[in-house]
């Protein structure tokens, strides 16, 4: 990635081979001075997000404060989205849904606030399901989704708005940076 006056700092990506790599992982790549974080999928090993088995893997994050982008994996191998290129067409953008949703109700922010959660795509489908979610759950949906930094690529100019009300950005704008939306 280049920027205006060189290498941007990305993210690095933390592979999940055992539970008990991962933290070790990001350990390792926090010492990496162009590391900006880790990319993680919405699972890991077939553990999602609030899985028990990846409090570790949250713990580490949490302590260090560090940024985390949760990006889909594009499963081709499992049901509905397998074949047709489904799984990117339809399932990475349900996967950056589950990835915004799933640790918001499983109370992963109140358990650990330091992790900087950053969701691609806008969110996927969230800034088409915004009134259903806000109207279909408890306040803690809404409130948890604004906890959280969106990534502003998308291929529909038309989400960015909606993602940016979900996530609150523009009430202070000096904490706001683009490309994310927080």
């Amino acid at each position: 990635m280049r920027g205006a006056s060189g290498p941007v700092p990305g993210p690095r990506r933390a592979p999940a081979a055992t539970p008990g790599q991962p933290p070790a992982e990001i350990a390792r790549v926090a010492g990496v001075a162009t590391a900006a974080g880790s990319t993680i999928g919405r699972s890991a090993a077939g553990h999602q997000l609030d899985d028990p088995v990846l409090h570790p893997v949250l713990a580490e994050l949490d302590r260090r404060r560090a940024v985390a982008f949760l990006h889909p994996a594009g499963q081709e191998d499992t049901g509905w989205p397998a074949g047709h290129n489904l799984a990117w067409l339809a399932g990475a953008p349900s996967e950056d849904t589950a990835a915004a949703l799933r640790p918001v109700l499983a109370g992963v922010p109140a358990r650990h606030p330091g992790p900087r959660l950053i969701i691609p795509h806008p969110g996927g489908t969230i800034p088409l399901l915004a009134a259903r979610v806000t109207r279909k759950s408890a306040r803690e949906i809404p409130e948890g989704l604004r906890g959280t930094y969106y990534d502003t690529v998308s291929g529909s100019p038309e989400a960015l708005p909606s993602a940016r009300r979900i996530s609150g950005a523009g009430q202070d704008p000096a904490r706001h940076r683009l490309p994310l939306l927080r």
